[in-house]
């Protein structure tokens, strides 16, 4: 059966610019709330090709990022070669299980920013989110936040999303490309794998019990992603 960890692992170039263009956006609203500052050690959750990595040179003075696509990874890896301080590995999720992320054998206590965006809503259970978060959790500084951003709320709200990304693209000068993206998710596995495994929704409430039951704070983010009808949160001690 396809699921999305088969699908991402494959390395599909399906969003390529539309998923920078909206990566882009997260790092700039995360800067202008001074969540992202100088000296932080940052974990980043599903990095992918390095769309957000770019954006943390100045803000980071050790980075770690994550995925569980080979392709992504050995990618960021010779895109950031002269980055001493930063590193990358692939995790290996399992489906129904877990994240992966206690696997991946990081020290306890060493981030003092943990960055999800637009990860969780490919998970097969809302377990599997509670598994994250106490991995995040057991890995936070003292001081430390969760930026769990981009949760799917309501599976009704796609087609808002999509349209706060075309008027994004007709203002930034990649209509064309967005376009071409629309074509590919219809045209590739992208449409099947849904169709057998929906998009996770987790509603705010949702979110918040899990938080309470790992004993942490969580409050919305305002806007900070172009996806309209999705949520994020930063959940920290």
């Amino acid at each position: 059966m396809p699921n999305w960890i088969n699908y991402w692992s494959k390395n599909p170039r399906l969003f390529g610019i539309v998923m920078e263009q909206s990566t882009g956006y997260f790092a700039q609203s995360l800067l202008q709330q001074k969540i992202l500052k100088p000296g932080l050690r940052i974990l980043d959750f599903g990095c992918g090709p390095g769309y957000l990595t770019k954006h943390l040179t100045d803000t980071c003075t050790a980075y770690i990022g994550l995925d569980i696509s080979e392709n992504y990874i050995e990618t960021c890896r010779e895109f950031f070669s002269n980055e001493p301080n930063y590193q990358f590995f692939r995790i290996y999720p399992e489906p129904n299980k877990c994240s992966g992320l206690a696997k991946a054998a990081l020290a306890a206590g060493s981030f003092d920013l943990i960055i999800i965006h637009s990860v969780i809503q490919y998970f097969s259970s809302k377990e599997i989110v509670f598994d994250l978060l106490l991995a995040s959790k057991k890995l936070l500084s003292p001081h430390g936040k969760i930026i769990l951003a981009d949760v799917v709320t309501q599976d009704k709200g796609l087609y808002k999303d999509a349209l706060a990304v075309l008027r994004h693209s007709i203002r930034n000068g990649y209509f064309w490309s967005f376009l071409h993206f629309m074509y590919q998710a219809k045209v590739s596995g992208y449409n099947e794998t849904r169709k057998k495994q929906p998009l996770l929704s987790v509603r705010e409430e949702e979110i918040k019990d899990i938080c309470n039951q790992l004993t942490l704070q969580c409050s919305l983010l305002p806007r900070c992603t172009l996806q309209v009808s999705r949520n994020s949160y930063v959940i920290g001690f």
